[in-house]
Parts: structure tokens; C-alpha cells; sequence
């Protein structure tokens, strides 16, 4: 509609009547627009997966339509001014119509990438610890590369960034260190994406290959069944929504934890775990590889928990410390012998939990949390003991074995005879992982460390178990049980008590690997001072 004067009515009622029905007919516009464009939006956010083609259509459709309504806002009102960034873009936006006027821009060079396209920015860290000698790192530069990766019919840029990292750790020698600054100064980075190569041609894939690799697939059968029954097993690296490179980067970090690596192989591969657990583990290696520190703690301990198991004339007492990745080190076994019934027991139990212990960086690391057995014996003196000590995360906790059971309850239950937070833990989970973490014979996350100080019985104690399977309806049922008819396993249940802890801990908010970082890098203490010993005649010390 294009309006000039001498179209225009000299009638004062026809040109109101004209004018008005122009402002409603601009209002009309205005909301149609709008609605447009809150379509344009919703379907953009919908554009993806199945069906996305057309929805993409539907969205140039929508455009080309919302162009015509504001072109023809244009023949009949000045453009107004933009109200938003979307309508400034539109209005700033060439003529492509025009008549040439308008100056000419200088051409560019067309990118390689639309500057449209999705981006994503992944770093790849190398850690913070030097792996030769365990200094800090620093941040040296980065190393990025681009890779361009398909996703349902779309592209997407993403950026991999592996930053280089020198250790700065100086020499352990002070007088030396004065006149020479002898540092580490490894170049740490963690090794560039990988790339798949087939078993059958030898050849190397890339990720961007994926989409058609799937696409030239075939299902082939890799055993004999019934002639009725198909089964089939896809494993998550023919996934489209997870990279080669996540994958093998993910197995690097779990591959030397086995609760973690079973979650991995269950997961990533799809395959059924072999469990090893219910295997013997012998109590002589692992005497074997006890350990002197000392009288601080290990250097790379950043938290310390408690197990306490109360028994009908003692309490035991186990406490552990954690490294990253929950590298665990024993630090403490007390058995305090006397009758649980009254006070005087209880008070030396409170005694050893409230202990310090020296840290080589120059701290005193207390026991952050402990886990005590009210399942057994004196449960009502368990709970008078925990009620008041809440507030030092001193738990109550009932063990519960059977398949299913998380190692720390979301949340505690209070239908007990004390009325005070229960927590249920659940004591296979933890046994396994205990078991799996035994076998592993060299430090790295999940390792057990033991101290020279604990002598054979401790060791019967801790492998005083293993897994029977009985079949009830024919179904498996797991179980722990006692190698031997009435072998004591209080080291083992003080240690899963204190496992437990952690992870109440850890339910808290406690970030272990953090934790370890704070604690710092350990330095030579010369002045460590003995951990304090407490006396009782009611007591007595495993050495």
C-alpha cells in the first residue's frame, strides 16, 4: 500500500477514520511480529535431534515471513526505532534491493569456520602436581587445535586447549638450594586427542569419520543362540554424543580404581565386570609392604576419619588418612580395653578422637569425622555418645549388608530407641572396594598404605572375609562372610567405618582433591613434634 497527498481524503472524519484504522492495522503488525519472533526463538531452541530438517525449513519460513510484515511496515510508517539488540541487527541489516549508493565495503576473507557455528572450549589439564618428583606446576603456555564435529545434521566447532605446566619445585637440600636454584622444572602436558585404529585395516580414524563409519555399519553375530532369541552389545565409543578422546581419557584417570573402573567397563564398554573380590586376599603381603614415616604424617595426607567398633569389654578404634583420589594411609589402631557400660571408657574414646596429629607442612591435622557401630553392643551408650557430639561429626551409624545399599545415605533416620541421626551404610560396597584396592600394589589413587607398628593380627583381621554366593530361587545372592567360624574382624569393620566417614564427609561438601591442594605441598618439618599419647589403665595399644 503506498499512500501519497493527493491520494489522501480532504474530508477531516475520512482521513481520522483512514488514520486510525492505519495505526490499527500497524498494531496488528506489531503483535504478529512479536509472536513471530518467540516462535523463530522456541523453534531455534528445538532444533535438534529428530525431525530438526524440517524444523529448520519451518524457521526460514518463519523469517522470509517476518522480512514481508516488516517491509510492509515500512511502505506505510517511518522504521521505528530499534527497541532491542534483534531489532537493531534487523535494521542494520543491507538492502540488497537498493540502488547502489551505498559505498562499496572492502571484501574480506571469508572465514574458514562460520563464526555461527557452535564452539565449544575443552582444556585438558595436566594436573597440578609434577609427576617425577610430586612439586607444584605452573602454567607455561597452551597448545589449542580445532576440531570440527557433527551432531544430528549440525556442525560444531571445538576448541581442545592443552596447556603446558613446569614443575617449580626446588631441590631438597637447603644449603645447596642458596647457591644453585636446582628445580625439577619437568614440562608436564597431557598428549594431544586420540585417534582409533582399526583392528582390520590398520588405518587411523578421526572423529569427524564417526558419522559415517555408523552409517556403513552392519550388526554381524559374534556366537550361537537359540535360532529365536537376538541379542545385541553397542558400546558407548560408537556413540555420537561422546568423543574417542572422552572416552580414553576418562579410563586413564580410573583405570587404577576398581570400584571406578567397574563403573567404567559397565558404562563406557558394556560389558559385565568380572568381580575379583570374592578372591582371598593373603595377610602376609601385605605385612610385607609396611612402611616407615615416621612419627608425622605422610605428606600427601590432607584428611584424616575414624572407625570405632564397640564390643562387649573394649572399643577399637581405627583412624585413616586420605590422599587425592582417596589414596588412604593407616595412620592409628587403638584397642582401649574396660567395660563400654560406663562413662570412663567412653571418655578415653573421646580422648583419641580428639587428638592432632603433625602434618610434615606444619600443621596439626585433627580427626575431621568419625563413624561409630551402634549395631552391637551398648547401643544405648553409642547413642548417648554421639547426641553430643554432633557438631564434631562424631555419627552413629548401623552397617546393612546386601546388594544396592549406597556406602552414605542421602539422609540419616531417626526411628531408633535414641532419637538421634542414624545413618545407614551400606558395608558390602565398601568391603568391595576395600578388597579391590588391597590388591593394588604400588601408590596411586585407591592404594592402601600400612605403618611398621601393625603386627600380624592386625593383618588376619583386615582378610578375615571373603564373598559367598548363594543362589535362592536361582538367582546369586553376595554376601560377606567369615573365612573361619569366630575369627575376629574388627580391623576390617573399624576401616570400612572409617571409609564410610569420608563419604559422609564427602556428602557434605568436602572436595578431597581440594582438600589435598590447600594442605600444600609438603616441606621438610625439622621440629616435628611427637603425636601425644594418651595413658589410661583401662587401655591398651595395638603396636
Amino acid at each position: 500500500m503506498s499512500l501519497t497527498a493527493a491520494s489522501l481524503p480532504d474530508d477531516p472524519a475520512a482521513l481520522k477514520a483512514m488514520i486510525l484504522q492505519l495505526q490499527a492495522s500497524l498494531r496488528a503488525h506489531d503483535l504478529l511480529v512479536q509472536s513471530l519472533r518467540m516462535r523463530i526463538a522456541r523453534l531455534k531452541r528445538q532444533a535438534f535431534g529428530k525431525g530438526s530438517e524440517k524444523i529448520a525449513r519451518e524457521i526460514e519460513q518463519l523469517e522470509f515471513a517476518l522480512e514481508s510484515l516488516q517491509v510492509a511496515q515500512a511502505e506505510v510508517a517511518p522504521p521505528p526505532e530499534p527497541e532491542s539488540v534483534e531489532a537493531t541487527l534487523v535494521s542494520a541489516a543491507p538492502d540488497e534491493q537498493g540502488d547502489g549508493d551505498a559505498p562499496e565495503k572492502a571484501p574480506r576473507r571469508r572465514p574458514r569456520v562460520s563464526p555461527d557455528t557452535p564452539r565449544e572450549r575443552r582444556e585438558l589439564d595436566p594436573g597440578e602436581t609434577c609427576p617425577d618428583c610430586g612439586g607444584a606446576l605452573r602454567l607455561v603456555s597452551e597448545d589449542v587445535s580445532q576440531i570440527l564435529d557433527m551432531i544430528t545434521a549440525r556442525l560444531k566447532l571445538i576448541e581442545v586447549a592443552r596447556p603446558k605446566k613446569s614443575c617449580v619445585r626446588r631441590g631438597d637440600r637447603p644449603l645447596e638450594d642458596r647457591l644453585i636454584r636446582l628445580t625439577c622444572e619437568k614440562m608436564v602436558q597431557c598428549p594431544a586427542p586420540t585417534r582409533p585404529i582399526c583392528e582390520a585395516c590398520g588405518g587411523v580414524h578421526h572423529e569427524h569419520e564417526k558419522p559415517r563409519l555408523l552409517e556403513a555399519g552392519e550388526w554381524r553375530a559374534t556366537a550361537e543362540g537359540d535360532g529365536r532369541t537376538a541379542g545385541f552389545h553397542l558400546s558407548a565409543l560408537y556413540s555420537p554424543w561422546e568423543t574417542w578422546a572422552e572416552i580414553a581419557a576418562e579410563h586413564g584417570r580410573v583405570r587404577k580404581d576398581p570400584p571406578r573402573l567397574q563403573v567404567w567397563v559397565n558404562t563406557k564398554l558394556g560389558e559385565s565386570w568380572e568381580d575379583q573380590a570374592g578372591d582371598t586376599v593373603p595377610a602376609d603381603p601385605l605385612m610385607a609392604r609396611r612402611e616407615d614415616w615416621g612419627e608425622a604424617l605422610p605428606a600427601s595426607v590432607a584428611v584424616l576419619t575414624a572407625g570405632v567398633d564397640v564390643q562387649g569389654d573394649r572399643i577399637e578404634v581405627q583412624i585413616l588418612g586420605w590422599g587425592r583420589d582417596e589414596e588412604a594411609w593407616v595412620i592409628d589402631y587403638r584397642v582401649l580395653w574396660g567395660d563400654p557400660s560406663g562413662p570412663r571408657l567412653w571418655s578415653d574414646l573421646d580422648m583419641v578422637l580428639q587428638a592432632t596429629f603433625p602434618h610434615p607442612a606444619g600443621l596439626d591435622l585433627p580427626v575431621r569425622a568419625a563413624a561409630i557401630d551402634t549395631g552391637g553392643h551398648h547401643t544405648k551408650m553409642a547413642y548417648e555418645f554421639c547426641r553430643t557430639r554432633l557438631a564434631r561429626r562424631i555419627w552413629a551409624i548401623k552397617g546393612r549388608g546386601g546388594p544396592g545399599i549406597p556406602v552414605w545415605p542421602r539422609r540419616p533416620t531417626r526411628t531408633n530407641k535414641g532419637k538421634i541421626p542414624l545413618f545407614i551404610v551400606g558395608v558390602d560396597a565398601v568391603k568391595d572396594a576395600v578388597y579391590a584396592r588391597l590388591r593394588l600394589t604400588e601408590p596411586c589413587p585407591g592404594a592402601i598404605h600400612f605403618p611398621r607398628r601393625l603386627d600380624a593380627d592386625y593383618f588376619r583381621q583386615l582378610t578375615a572375609e571373603r564373598v559367598v554366593t548363594r543362589f535362592e530361587r536361582g538367582r546369586p545372592i553376595r554376601s560377606w562372610q567369615p573365612k573361619r567360624d569366630g575369627e575376629r574382624n574388627e580391623a576390617l569393620d573399624t576401616f570400612v567405618y572409617a571409609h564410610a566417614a569420608l563419604h559422609g564427609l564427602i556428602s557434605m561438601g568436602l572436595r578431597l582433591n581440594e582438600e589435598v591442594e590447600r594442605v600444600g605441598p609438603a616441606q621438610t618439618r625439622t621440629d616435628a613434634a611427637a603425636a601425644g599419647v594418651i595413658r589410661s589403665a583401662w587401655m591398651t595399644t595395638v603396636t
